[in-house]
């Protein structure tokens, strides 16, 4: 797939739609994302999962748009090979626009967002085709994570690295907080990425890439803020996060962050990126087995 194969399909599809002016995206996992006239977002699916993705995104984001303080995507242009929207504007958040005198600020446009979307009712998201991920169900998840990337990480540790990584798997299955949760519908992926900031107003503009919203662990969608910005900024966006929080669960957040390595390895192997396996490794060896 090439950004010529995705232009003969939108052509295809919608002809009255004038194309004069194209900026490719290429950096993203799981699809091809063209800028189109400097005013429209088409997404093509890398793989077939991310089609499934889409499928739900078209379903959940409608039943959002209203509720929620910020700007989603609103597909006006959907197909069997993509979907298209009316870009909104913003550049993705970034720790160099966090800064002393708007921390505060940002961290409660978050913060309010996240209620507002932890608060949306678990039914309804079920009803919608969203993936239920009980504490059970949830910890099913990880046990699979941790099969599958310890297979994958065989070849690239010593014996000793090894030996580390099982404790630290260990620890986490040990510890019972981690799976004492009311699950909620989260974002799933959260990240500065998915994040749209205007630096000029400091306003949240928009929230993307719904692909991977779930009903599960609110505390995800800390995990990368921790990731991206540091701990004390996502403990900024919990304090002023109204819905009432367990004592744990900036730990969970934590774990969360702490993994987001494995998840590297496994889409450069699944990917053959050498480059994303590399830094997945080193990644690894850095934050999970020091």
């Amino acid at each position: 797939m090439d950004v010529q194969y995705c232009l003969e399909h939108i052509r295809s599809r919608f002809p009255d739609l004038a194309i004069q002016h194209v900026v490719p995206i290429t950096e993203g996992w799981d699809s091809l994302v063209l800028e189109i006239n400097g005013e429209w977002i088409f997404r093509f699916p890398r793989r077939p999962a991310v089609a499934a993705q889409h499928r739900k995104e078209i379903a959940l984001l409608p039943a959002l748009a209203n509720l929620l303080p910020v700007h989603l995507p609103c597909f006006d242009y959907v197909a069997a090979e993509f979907v298209g929207y009316r870009k909104i504007e913003g550049a993705q958040l970034a720790g160099r626009h966090i800064t002393s005198e708007n921390k505060a600020g940002i961290a409660g446009q978050l913060a309010d967002f996240l209620a507002a979307l932890h608060r949306f009712p678990v039914e309804q998201a079920a009803e919608l085709g969203l993936p239920y991920g009980s504490p059970v169900a949830w910890r099913q998840k990880y046990v699979g994570l941790q099969h599958r990337t310890t297979e994958l990480l065989a070849a690239h540790l010593s014996a000793a690295e090894k030996q580390r990584l099982d404790h630290f798997w260990e620890r986490h299955w040990q510890n019972e907080r981690h799976f004492q949760f009311s699950p909620t519908l989260i974002h799933g992926d959260l990240t500065g990425d998915h994040v749209l900031y205007d630096p000029a107003s400091g306003s949240i503009t928009g929230i993307i890439d719904w692909g991977d919203a779930a009903i599960g662990d609110s505390a995800l969608d800390f995990a990368g803020f921790v990731w991206d910005y540091g701990k004390r900024f996502a403990e900024a966006v919990a304090q002023t996060y109204t819905p009432e929080t367990d004592s744990h669960f900036m730990e969970r957040a934590g774990f969360y962050a702490h993994i987001v390595p494995l998840y590297i390895v496994e889409h450069g192997i699944v990917t053959e990126n050498a480059a994303d396996l590399a830094r997945g490794i080193e990644r690894v060896k850095r934050y999970l087995l020091r």
